[in-house]
């Protein structure tokens, strides 16, 4: 039986709670991700964020980038493109609308699939997967 709260019996019930919401998550098809919380001497809040991973037969993030992609000046095809900084490779996983400066997420794919270090750039980091994607042909006549 819990009599207060510290950083064990937090981390005892968050697992216990995490273990359950998964659970439920996996379920009703959907991701799960737990939070941090502050407790206090009387409260402790637990809980987390229940995600879609499928949005219209495509993984959620696709559709998301897809929906905001062409308010950052990006295509579709540009979702997972690698571009090379500091001798690191970062790949293009998403686009905030709500971050008008460093609207762009990269996941570090130099450091392995497993880390999922994610960094927010800027606009000029972009570019350069702007500056190297093909042109489109041009149309011509119809033969």
């Amino acid at each position: 039986m819990i009599t207060q709260f510290n950083n064990d019996t937090v981390r005892t019930l968050h697992l216990e709670v995490d273990a359950a919401l998964k659970a439920i998550a996996e379920k009703h098809g959907l991701g799960y991700k737990g939070r941090s919380v502050t407790y206090h001497a009387a409260d402790c809040p637990v809980g987390g964020i229940f995600l879609l991973k499928m949005v219209g037969g495509v993984p959620a993030e696709v559709a998301e980038f897809n929906r905001y992609c062409g308010m950052f000046n990006l295509t579709p095809e540009d979702f997972g493109a690698v571009i090379t900084i500091s001798r690191e490779q970062w790949k293009l996983v998403g686009v905030m609308p709500s971050r008008p400066k460093f609207g762009y997420k990269f996941q570090n794919v130099s450091t392995g699939p497993y880390t999922g270090k994610v960094m927010l750039f800027t606009e000029s980091v972009v570019a350069k997967i702007v500056a190297v994607r093909k042109p489109a042909a041009p149309a011509g006549p119809a033969a």
